[in-house]
């Protein structure tokens, strides 16, 4: 039978199957999984990845995982999903002994190489050579020409400052979602930084990367970072893109403030450690936000034993959180594979998001300092 309001049981019905999954209850994880009904594409993705995975990590049957991951990659179309199913069609493929089908489903991941699965599809091909990033497209007179003459870009450009963010943001979107091509969506994030700053900017090219066009250098922006700041300095700028998007006026409805969504009570209790003094103001600055954000997420990696996937996940759902799921699942394995399973076994989607999207940003950021650098994200999730 078919059940009614599919969608809007999905939720509890992958809750369900998660559950079971930590249960070891593969088999009435699989019987939930198989009655969900008629789901929207992106329940449909979330249902057709987890029969995929079940099957293939826990039930030992790669063949029927493959299956289920082909069939998820046929059916999506952003970079970060397209990557998703291609990689694990390729882990799938390896673990039923077929190298060369594995070697080209991890080539369709890694042509996405600004998301987490591309990026591990990335090094399962190539191992620790550099990141490989897409040149910025060129702005041709012509494709800036073609963007300033469209209506909505004309009211953007009139627009009085006084006017809302969000109703800036809104004529953006209207903007990329009709733009044709990339130099005109490049001209896009040039016309937002202008008019309504870096945050605008790195709006636009995520907007952008859902269609298939990334646009590195307005997608990740680069702050002046303090000398001193308890942790890797790509990290505070991954963890920066994924809070804030670079936007220093950024609250939150709990009262998080600025690039690094500090709550008053954060930023009070880490300046105290560090002998200083920061009243709930001080937070929309953004040097003080950084650097007390910095020590903030190097003291929870530093209580964590040093891991990463922990460290970014307490970040974004509180250290206690995270305790509760190691209580039940254990702590991340320290290789590869075993690390990803355990991220994908997040019982909060938000988190796992968030966890997968700082490690990208991550990579970015450190190619961007240094070109040459080895790509790491196999030791980030395992570390």
């Amino acid at each position: 039978a078919n059940p009614p309001y599919a969608d809007r049981w999905w939720p509890l019905r992958a809750s369900a199957v998660r559950q079971a999954l930590r249960e070891k209850k593969y088999d009435i994880a699989l019987k939930i999984l198989s009655r969900h009904g008629d789901l929207n594409n992106e329940n449909l993705a979330d249902a057709l990845f987890l029969k995929g995975w079940i099957r293939m990590e826990f039930k030992r049957d790669p063949r029927s995982g493959y299956k289920d991951f082909y069939a998820l990659y046929k059916m999506v179309e952003t970079p970060v999903s397209k990557a998703r199913a291609a990689y694990w069609a390729g882990r799938a493929a390896k673990k039923n002994g077929n190298h060369d089908i594995a070697v080209e489903w991890y080539q369709k991941a890694a042509k996405f190489s600004t998301v987490f699965y591309g990026q591990l599809a990335q090094h399962a091909l190539n191992g620790n050579a550099p990141l490989s990033l897409p040149a910025m497209p060129t702005i041709t007179d012509a494709a800036r020409q073609k963007m300033e003459s469209k209506e909505v870009a004309q009211a953007l450009a009139d627009m009085p400052s006084s006017d809302t963010r969000s109703l800036q943001l809104v004529f953006l979107k209207a903007l990329v979602e009709h733009a044709s091509g990339a130099e005109e969506m490049a001209a896009i994030a040039e016309l937002a930084q202008k008019t309504s700053g870096t945050s605008a900017a790195v709006k636009v090219a995520k907007w952008a990367l859902r269609q298939q066009v990334t646009l590195i250098e307005p997608g990740w922006p680069r702050l002046d970072l303090p000398d001193s700041l308890g942790v890797e300095p790509d990290l505070a700028l991954a963890i920066t893109r994924q809070e804030s998007e670079f936007d220093s006026n950024a609250r939150s409805s709990a009262d998080a403030r600025g690039l690094m969504q500090l709550l008053p009570a954060t930023g009070a209790h880490v300046a105290k450690k560090l002998g200083q003094i920061c009243k709930p103001n001080d937070l929309w600055e953004p040097e003080r936000n950084v650097t007390l954000g910095g020590y903030y997420l190097g003291s929870l990696i530093k209580g964590f034993d040093g891991s990463y996937i922990l460290g970014i996940a307490s970040y974004n759902a509180g250290p206690s959180n995270v305790r509760s799921w190691i209580a039940r699942s254990g702590t991340p394995p320290h290789d590869e594979e075993g690390a990803i399973d355990w991220v994908e076994s997040i019982p909060y989607a938000e988190t796992r998001n968030y966890v997968m999207r700082v490690l990208e940003n991550l990579q970015i950021y450190r190619a961007l300092r240094d070109a040459n650098q080895p790509l790491s994200i196999a030791k980030d999730v395992a570390r």
